[in-house]
């Protein structure tokens, strides 16, 4: 019997997830990408996995899914998922209420929080608000090093990984896709599947598809390793941070970015960076430690 051979365009987390559980279910996979695996948008991920954030709430239960997802996948690969749980308190007043009456319909896992409370939780954090939410069940992963762990486990199961080798189009016969065309010849498939990002509407135009893809380009601030200063994902007005386990800062350096409808950047990765650090600095009881020195600024998806 043939085995079925899956063409995996982009090598991003989304790509290398799927490489991950075709490859272990047998299936004959190969992963092109332009670049190097997560060198876009998973390799400057913020890497919340959260469910708190939604459309609808059938996109919630989506997101809750996916949760289940990581948890399963982080006891199958040991990924490092640091399940630290979420302090919020972006809101206050009635949208602050709303935003917690909105989990609790939902029954997503959700404690409301004194400030005395919260100091308790968090004591290095400077005017601890009045009221916070605590969400216990949300995470974070370092979205590049997943991706390159569940290459590297879809490899031992057979898939094969090109890197530099971009898509150009598709081949096709008889109204079918038949693989993907490259600048070195064309791949043979009998699936193709796109997981390319913001490279995918260019790709699908030449078929007569038009996806819609809304440009949200961001940059996401890495600093050196300090002290443990915080330990959960903090989610204040304006901005959202977090800590690695090896001490890492990471936060988004630009503000309610969550909210952002801007489509280019157009501030130096430099100056974004300071002012998102002069944000931490000013949210914190004692200096961090961080400084323009040792800060990595890298491209993300916002």
């Amino acid at each position: 019997m043939k085995t079925s051979h899956a063409g995996i365009i982009g090598a991003g987390i989304i790509g290398a997830s799927l490489a991950h559980r075709l490859a272990k279910s047998g299936a004959r996979v190969t992963v092109l990408d332009a670049g190097l695996p997560a060198s876009g948008a998973s390799g400057a991920s913020f890497g919340w996995l959260n469910a708190s954030y939604f459309a609808t709430p059938a996109h919630h239960h989506l997101r809750v899914a996916a949760l289940q997802a990581h948890r399963a996948l982080d006891l199958e690969l040991a990924t490092g998922t640091n399940w630290q749980g979420s302090l919020w308190w972006e809101d206050s007043g009635p949208a602050f209420d709303a935003f917690a009456a909105s989990l609790g319909e939902l029954g997503y896992p959700v404690h409301p929080l004194s400030r005395r409370a919260f100091q308790a939780l968090e004591p290095t954090v400077a005017n601890p608000p009045e009221r916070a939410l605590y969400l216990p069940g949300e995470g974070a992963v370092d979205a590049a090093g997943l991706t390159h762990t569940l290459l590297a486990t879809a490899a031992s199961h057979g898939a094969q990984v090109w890197l530099s080798c971009p898509a150009t189009g598709f081949c096709q016969r008889a109204g079918r896709v038949t693989g993907v065309s490259t600048a070195q010849g064309p791949l043979a498939a009998d699936h193709v599947i796109i997981a390319a990002g913001v490279a995918t509407p260019a790709l699908l135009a030449p078929l007569g598809f038009a996806l819609p893809r809304l440009p949200r380009p961001g940059l996401m601030l890495q600093t050196r390793p300090i002290a443990p200063l915080i330990g959960h994902m903090l989610v204040a007005p304006g901005q959202e941070v977090r800590q690695t386990r090896r001490g890492h800062l990471i936060a988004p350096a630009a503000a309610s970015h969550q909210a952002d409808t801007a489509e280019a950047i157009n501030s130096l990765p430099g100056d974004l960076a300071q002012s998102t650090l002069n944000r931490l600095r000013a949210a914190a009881r004692r200096r961090s430690g961080t400084g323009a020195r040792g800060l990595r600024v890298a491209p993300g998806s916002g």
